[in-house]
């Protein structure tokens, strides 16, 4: 019998090629979508699960109060992942994370800016990151050994075998290539290039006790927990491992698994969940669509089938075999359009990757996992899109067929109707959200952030040459296509750099607020296009005056607010045994993404802890200015590779990752409403060839091809607008 069905679909294919093109390739496209959807998602679930003591993993993250105000950090200090280690039984290994930005790797005449990440030895034990070269117990042993991703030894050392080689940091520190590490996975929390031991960061701040200390909430700390041991519970158990001065609580560490950062938790970049939920709405939708369109399709030309139903009926079959059939039949045709999904996700996915960002591969063996997902979402295409045009069917009355009652278009036109108004309402419910998401990007993109970012280019500067920085900026000043220049400490994608413990005349006891502190010199309210709300910003008369000795600073509108003087100038404020007087109020600026809210921010003279030289250039002259920057920086700064970055870009940078998922939703919506339109077409042409008498008739009494093409569609645009209440 099996046999005799597929004989059947097959006849029917090819005797009706175009509904058949329409129904099996909306049906590719549709399950095209939904496995490509699919790939990403696994992409996003398998996050850290490559790491086979994922379950025991987890980031010590503190909880800070400030005031009667809790915040939650994802850093604590530098000591506590070791007091973790050795006083808590429940701990099998710790290890600290800290990241070395804009560090000079040179080998013999390649040189290159790193981020570096700093770590514990035990970090290759306790994660499961493979070494092609070296011994994980070993690797990073010594102070000044050196472990590189794969493609970071490419970089710098070719074909050539880099173990035992020697590297140089900042010109100035000799590394031992001690291990060759596979590159980092694309789902991985934790990403680097290359590893040292976090020791070398007392050398290279001069401060033995540098990694002892518990007030420098700047560290990552990861624990592995032994089997069985509650994190809650042992969460709980830590609460008061960390106390700050004169025996006050300060912070408070608790536990987050690795496993669930990426997904759930958005103060460690995570929050990820929604947009994979709401995929995972896209791949449904799109799969109802293009099951709708075979419905449609194959319930409108039921009446041609009618005799062959008849007949079977007359001889013997029953319902449920006859069911069965066009159920065989349904799911040879989806068999079919899965073939050509497969050949669609395999020629689309090098473009799905550009627009999502990702390095997905169509490789089943090596992600075994997703072939249950995919066969499900074959099998509920074919059971869905096959159902009751099966069941329609199959309930057809032998004794009205062969009375000549025409079957198939009265009976289920209304449930066509209602078919087609789901896809529209399906389709334009993307559509608003596609728009809404357009819109957010917009508003990003274009959010006065409180100062200028176009035409601002940012150096990172270099500990070991920071007093040549003067100089440099000087000279680069000369140039009449850099408008301005400014030493700062951070760049205002992110500032973090802040404390506690600020106090002022008539401060609530309950209020201690955490304030971001910004160093800059005299120019950086020019360079950056910053305003001033009252009073004047920082300059050489008070800085260097006889009024000096008070400390002036800039507070940003936030700040005043919390300080509660309708005219602050003037006020004197303390941080701990610091004494200030605020000389000024500048207009709030965003300094960290849009997330997050403006923060309270205080601006100090301090050119000497500047990490960064900006510079404002002409829009017109952007390549010569660049130019003479290389010059000058070639002079000053001998022996350390340029780098240098726009703000702009940076800021777009920050949101690549909305960016990418709105482009994604926006291609989906095309390809729904394709699909959408793919089944409406073949319904529209079928109904023009069952009503070809009538079109007949009407154009000899002189109704003109507008008229028809009004009548044939008036029907659908009716449900369609009604669609669009409900979208």
């Amino acid at each position: 019998m099996f046999k005799n069905y597929l004989k059947i679909a097959w006849r029917n294919i090819r005797r009706h090629k175009g509904y058949s093109f329409i129904n099996m390739f909306g049906l590719a496209m549709g399950m095209a979508a939904a496995i490509l959807i699919l790939f990403w998602v696994q992409h996003e679930l398998g996050y850290d699960r490559f790491h086979k003591n994922i379950d025991n993993l987890y980031i010590v993250g503190a909880r800070i109060y400030m005031g009667k105000e809790v915040k939650n950090w994802s850093h604590v200090p530098p000591a506590v992942g070791p007091a973790l280690k050795v006083d808590y039984p429940e701990v099998l290994n710790a290890t600290r994370m800290y990241r070395l930005p804009d560090i000079t790797l040179r080998y013999q005449d390649r040189s290159f800016d790193e981020n570096i990440l700093t770590v514990d030895p035990s970090l290759l034990e306790m994660f499961t990151f493979p070494l092609i070269q070296g011994d994980k117990s070993t690797a990073l042993a010594s102070q000044h050994s050196i472990v590189l991703c794969e493609s970071m030894a490419r970089k710098y050392f070719g074909n050539d075998d880099p173990m035992g080689k020697i590297i140089r940091l900042n010109n100035a520190y000799d590394f031992l290539v001690t291990g060759i590490l596979e590159d980092v996975p694309e789902n991985s929390w934790i990403q680097f290039d290359l590893l040292v031991p976090i020791s070398f960061c007392e050398e290279l701040t001069g401060d033995p006790q540098y990694l002892d200390i518990w007030d420098n909430y700047s560290f990552r700390t990861f624990v592995q927990l032994r089997e069985g041991i509650s994190f809650k519970t042992f969460s709980q158990k830590i609460t008061h491992l960390i106390t700050k001065g004169k025996g006050r609580k300060f912070g408070e560490p608790y536990l987050r698994p690795l496993s669930q950062l990426r997904l759930h938790y958005l103060g460690y970049g995570g929050g990820h969940s929604q947009e994979v939920q709401a995929f995972i709405i896209i791949a449904f939708f799109i799969l109802i669509i293009a099951s709708f369109n075979f419905m449609n399709l194959t319930t409108a030309r039921s009446g041609n089938r009618a005799k062959e139903i008849g007949l079977r009926k007359v001889v013997g079959a029953s319902r449920y075999q006859l069911t069965k059939q066009f159920y065989g039949e349904c799911i040879i045709q989806s068999a079919i359009s899965f073939v050509i999904a497969l050949i669609i996700v395999y020629t689309l996915l090098p473009v799905f990757n550009t627009l999502a960002a990702k390095h997905l591969t169509f490789d089943f063996l090596s992600s075994p996992k997703i072939i249950p997902s995919i066969l499900g979402v074959v099998l509920f295409t074919s059971l869905l899109a096959g159902s009751y045009p099966a069941l329609f069917m199959a309930a057809f009355q032998p004794i009205s067929i062969l009375k000549g009652v025409r079957m198939g278009n009265s009976n289920s036109a209304r449930f066509r109707k209602i078919l087609v108004m789901i896809q529209f309402v399906l389709s334009i419910a993307l559509i608003a959200s596609t728009a809404v998401i357009s819109l957010q990007l917009q508003y990003m993109q274009n959010k006065n952030l409180g100062f200028e970012k176009e035409q601002l280019l940012y150096i990172p500067l270099k500990n070991e040459t920071h007093q040549n920085w003067q100089p440099a900026r000087d000279a680069m000043l000369r140039n009449s296509n850099i408008v301005d220049a400014s030493l700062v400490s951070g760049v205002p994608t992110g500032i973090y750099n802040n404390n506690a413990g600020w106090s002022w005349e008539g401060k609530n006891p309950d209020t201690d607020p955490l304030i971001s502190k910004f160093y800059v010199d005299f120019n950086m309210l020019e360079t950056f296009g910053m305003e001033m709300i009252e009073g004047d910003f920082l300059s050489r008369d008070f800085i260097s005056g006889p009024t000096s000795s008070g400390g002036h600073i800039i507070i940003n509108e936030t700040f005043a607010q919390i300080i509660g003087l309708e005219h602050p100038v003037g006020a004197r404020i303390s941080n701990w045994d610091y004494q200030h007087t605020i000389m000024g109020v500048v207009k709030d600026f965003h300094f960290q993404p849009l997330y997050n809210d403006i923060e309270p921010m205080a601006i100090m003279y301090d050119p000497d802890k500047a990490r960064y030289l900006f510079l404002r250039i002409r829009p017109e002259s952007i390549s010569q200015a660049i130019q003479h920057i290389e010059r000058v920086h070639s002079q000053f700064m001998p022996g350390f590779p340029l780098e240098y970055h726009f703000l702009d870009d940076e800021f777009a940078q920050l949101y690549r990752n909305e960016q990418n998922i709105g482009s994604l939703v926006r291609h989906f919506t095309i390809l729904a409403i394709i699909i959408s339109c793919l089944g409406l077409f073949g319904l529209a042409a079928f109904m023009a060839e069952q009503r070809t008498k009538e079109i007949g008739v009407r154009k000899v009494l002189g109704v003109s091809e507008t008229g028809i093409i009004l009548l044939l569609t008036r029907e659908f645009a009716k449900w369609a607008l009604l669609a669009n209440v409900f979208a």
